[in-house]
Formats: C-alpha cells, sequence, structure tokens
C-alpha cells in the first residue's frame, strides 16, 4: 500500500475508498515531480491507482454516453458532486479536445484530470500534444494574440468547466468561440456548471445555446432583451423557474 509503508491492506470496498481519497489528496496537493517522495510510487502509478479505485455516479457514465450520442451535454448541478469526472472521461474520447476553466481553477483541475488518468497539457505552452488534452483558461482567450487560436488549433470537442465564474462570457472570448462554432458546426461543445442551481438565466445562456443548439431553440431567448425579460418573469414568478429547469432536464 503506498499510504502504509510494509504493510498489506485488504482491497474492501471501504479500504477502497479511503485509499482513493487519500491518494487524490496527495495528486492534488503535491507537485507532480515530487509524487514519489509523498507516496513511495511514481505519480503516474499513483493516478492509476485512483482511477481504477473510482466508481462513477450513473449520471456521470450517462452524461459520457449523452454526449456522444447528442453531440453536446450540459450538466448544472450543485458544486462537489463530480462533474470535473464527466468532463475529464468525455475529453478521454476526443480526437483533439479543449477544456476552458478560469485562472485560479486552472491548477487543480488538471491535478484532477491526471488523477483520473487522463493526460493534459497548457495550451499556451504546446497547444497540440498527441494523446494529450489541452487546457486554456477564460482570461488567457480574452488576450489579443489569442483572437485567431480556436481557428489556429481547430478543436473537435471544447469542453467549458466552472462555467458559472465565467458569468455569461460577456467578452472577446465569448465572441472568438461563437464565431469558431459557427464556422464548424461539426464542434461538440460540453458545459459543466453549477449556474442552474444558483444563478441567472444570463450567466449560463451562451453556455446551453453551444451545447444543446437547436434542442433549447424557443426556450432560451437570444437577444440580451429576451434574456431579461425572461429573468424579471422568474423573479415574478419563482415556480416559472423550476418549471423552465424542468424543460431543460427533458
Amino acid at each position: 500500500c503506498p499510504l502504509h509503508k510494509g504493510a498489506a491492506r485488504a482491497w474492501t470496498p471501504v479500504a477502497r475508498r479511503q485509499t482513493c481519497v487519500a491518494l487524490t489528496t496527495i495528486v492534488l496537493k503535491t507537485p507532480r515531480n515530487s509524487v514519489r517522495n509523498a507516496t513511495g510510487v511514481s505519480a503516474r502509478i499513483v493516478e492509476r491507482l485512483v482511477a481504477a479505485a473510482f466508481e462513477p455516479h450513473p449520471w456521470q457514465t450517462a452524461a459520457v454516453a449523452d454526449y456522444q450520442r447528442l453531440g453536446g451535454v450540459f450538466v448544472g448541478l450543485d458544486p462537489g458532486v463530480g462533474k470535473t469526472w464527466a468532463c475529464a472521461q468525455i475529453a478521454r474520447t476526443c480526437r483533439r479536445p479543449l477544456v476552458v476553466v478560469p485562472a485560479t481553477a486552472r491548477p487543480e483541475t488538471m491535478a484532477q484530470f491526471r488523477s483520473y488518468g487522463v493526460a493534459c497539457h497548457e495550451a499556451k505552452n504546446d497547444p497540440v500534444v498527441n494523446g494529450s488534452t489541452a487546457f486554456a483558461t477564460y482570461s488567457w482567450l480574452c488576450g489579443a494574440k489569442q483572437a485567431d487560436f480556436f481557428e489556429r488549433y481547430q478543436p473537435t470537442d471544447v469542453l467549458l468547466d466552472e462555467f458559472h465564474l465565467a458569468r455569461g462570457l460577456e467578452n472577446s472570448a465569448r465572441k472568438r468561440l461563437e464565431r469558431f462554432l459557427v464556422a464548424t458546426p461539426a464542434v461538440r461543445v460540453g458545459v459543466f456548471t453549477a449556474s442552474p442551481c444558483s444563478g441567472r438565466l444570463s450567466d449560463f445562456a451562451f453556455g446551453l445555446r453551444w451545447a444543446l443548439r437547436s434542442g433549447v431553440a424557443g426556450l432560451v431567448p437570444v437577444t440580451r432583451a429576451g434574456l431579461e425579460a425572461r429573468e424579471a418573469y422568474f423573479d415574478w414568478n419563482p415556480s416559472a423557474r423550476d418549471t423552465f429547469r424542468a424543460r431543460l432536464l427533458a
């Protein structure tokens, strides 16, 4: 056992879960080149142990399957339920995936991907690495030098994690991505956010349209005025927001 030197440990469900949690904590908090010192084994072995020990929830495997079947997915659930795992498993199946996250979340999210056995790298250092998922941040994509990044990189899939922290992407990154998606409709989009649980419609409307496209036609307004009117109606009639969420789920 990498956490109990010189001792065998029964591989029971409880022990497996405890070891998985402990190893994941090490992977998230320890620089990758120092994992061997912390556990006695290499980072790659630790990551494989964590990936093998993890047992996904039914909704997570369903999200991965739906992404492949429908060509996109929108996951709007509370923080901490496992959205990043689903995102990582989707990225594993893509030819040239691009994951976009807030700058403050990038190191931890990349560590989580690696702990699930999914190789990843920063797009700003080397956009294309075979067999690896590129990571970019929302703020980095707003830079002037990234004006044509999507056209240069040509991702087959764009996965937007922690989308609620982007607050609707009212910036150049949103416009650049939207332009790219219009020009290349075959690109699939996955959105992972907690916004439907606590935020306003304008916080995640773009993500809904990118991920579900024709599936939300007539449900999600396409103009700012339409979004504001719909949000005002939700404020006046709270039950209407619940009805809207139910229609999204359907």
